[in-house]
């Protein structure tokens, strides 16, 4: 029921502020409702939909309730005495994310009093309580009467370092964790070991490229850098070859040229190059055991025109990954051929097809060889794509393909249409000569757009518009048989 706080739909957040107002009456339901408050965004929500609902009946039972959780929606109210008032009561643990927001909170009387209370919180805290305020210090750091909370927490850690950086830095909360580098960073807080331990760990990429970065300014050892090619993020295993590469240590930059990621292999090519080594020759050599959607990338980034045969190899392998990676390196190295292109549109995975299509983009297509790719029975994947390829034709064959398409049975390929239609007037003008298959379409088509679009095709066409039928009975229907007589 908390989340409903948090969806955005008023009645959502109405229901939620139900429930909670009935379980604040009740120690027992308050006390699990409260529970139920497990992420900063639950209470924040809680802050603002409180006050949004300036009055409701039952509300001043609410006030006068003990439970925790009356406590926690008094703290909230929208009369700042109420809210003083409360907030010199919420020094319990599961009332703490409270005590943090009105420590930003407008009126100063009621932010003075929080401040107060978190300052004597955090002279000596336990590790779980400074974990909750520096999750919601976290949540709130951009409010503009943050600053003093942000202060305070930062200041505890700086005291106590060995209690509280470890709980800190194994957070749930991502923000939090995010925090904490950021301030135990600048302050040398954590040493290089613990750095390269968060880089390759942690799940938040944000907080893994700052530890990888700052264990790289820590250390001139390049060896100690090594545990950081076990990590999942490309950036960090780029920046522990980076030193290997810059001293030509093809040993270690070799087994880094099948990675999956471009960064790391231009970093390994680096290496190979500082010692001598063509790349390529690699490549060249691993392709003709097994081809890769890395191998064929490296080839296309360190390769020339005369290696097309191994990406033309590649076209007929049953893995899609490999087969869309020879499409690109075919077109990155100039050697792909729009014929072979046009048929491999028939391909059955779209991942191949997003690629021919964009290589597609920089050859020229007779039009006719692309009307067969949105005929009916032909693969979804198929159609969508010659129905792109189509769109990127002139302004007639877009306009054509939109009118042929827009009730087609495929949902995706009429969405497409029918916006691509409305792009189509907002950016055209009229282009004589109107081809003579333009009328029909436009009125076998009618049904699917509605009436201003309709009238904007027919002026840019020069067409006319059928003359308005009047319906018997109405005031236009006597008007124009009268002026018939």
């Amino acid at each position: 029921m908390t989340d409903d706080l948090t969806t955005g739909r008023r009645a959502d957040r109405e229901r939620a502020m139900a429930f909670l107002r009935d379980a604040a009456t009740v120690p027992e339901a308050a006390q699990a409702a409260l529970g139920g408050l497990t992420h900063p965004r639950h209470w924040l929500a809680l802050d603002s939909a409180v006050r949004s609902e300036w009055w409701v009946e039952g509300w001043t039972s609410v006030l006068r309730s003990e439970t925790p959780l009356a406590l926690a929606l008094s703290a909230c109210d929208r009369d700042g005495r109420n809210r003083e008032r409360a907030t010199t009561l919420l020094t319990r643990d599961d009332l703490l994310p409270v005590l943090a927001i009105r420590a930003t909170d407008w009126v100063a009387p009621v932010r003075d009093t929080a401040l107060r209370l978190l300052a004597e919180l955090l002279a000596d805290p336990a590790p779980h309580r400074f974990q909750v305020l520096l999750t919601m210090a976290a949540a709130m750091r951009d409010r503009s009467r943050a600053a003093e909370l942000i202060s305070l927490v930062g200041a505890a850690l700086h005291r106590f370092p060995d209690r509280l950086l470890e709980p800190a830095l194994s957070c749930r909360d991502r923000n939090a964790r995010r925090h904490t580098v950021q301030i135990a960073v600048e302050a040398g807080l954590l040493p290089t070991e613990r750095l390269l331990r968060a880089a390759v760990e942690d799940p938040d990429q944000i907080v893994a490229v700052r530890c990888a970065e700052a264990a790289a300014a820590l250390t001139e050892d390049a060896a100690a850098l090594l545990p950081l090619l076990r990590s999942p993020v490309p950036t960090i295993r780029a920046l522990a070859l980076t030193r290997p590469a810059l001293d030509g240590d093809a040993a270690l930059c070799a087994p880094r040229l099948d990675d999956r990621a471009r960064v790391v292999r231009e970093t390994a090519h680096l290496g190979l190059r500082r010692a001598g080594l063509d790349p390529a020759e690699h490549y060249r050599v691993a392709l003709r055991v097994q081809a890769t959607p890395a191998r064929i990338a490296g080839l296309a980034e360190t390769g020339t025109r005369e290696d097309a045969p191994f990406a033309q190899a590649a076209l007929e392998d049953p893995r899609p990954a490999v087969r869309a990676e020879a499409v690109r390196t075919l077109h990155t190295l100039g050697a792909d051929d729009p014929d072979t292109l046009v048929a491999m549109l028939h391909d059955p995975s779209g991942r191949v097809l997003r690629q021919v299509r964009r290589a597609l983009r920089d050859h020229p297509v007779p039009e006719e060889k692309l009307w067969p790719l949105i005929a009916a029975g032909l693969p979804p994947a198929t159609r969508r794509a010659g129905q792109r390829l189509l769109l990127d034709q002139g302004p007639w064959i877009r306009l054509r393909a939109d009118l042929l398409l827009i009730e087609d049975v495929d949902p995706a390929i009429r969405t497409v249409a029918a916006t691509d239609v409305q792009a189509w007037l907002q950016t055209q003008q009229y282009l004589p000569p109107v081809p003579q298959d333009m009328a029909g379409l436009v009125d076998d088509a009618a049904g699917a757009l509605n009436e201003r679009t309709l009238k904007g095709l027919r002026f840019i066409l020069g067409l006319r518009s059928p003359a308005p039928q009047s319906q018997p009975g109405t005031p236009r229907h006597w008007f124009l048989k009268w002026r018939r007589k």
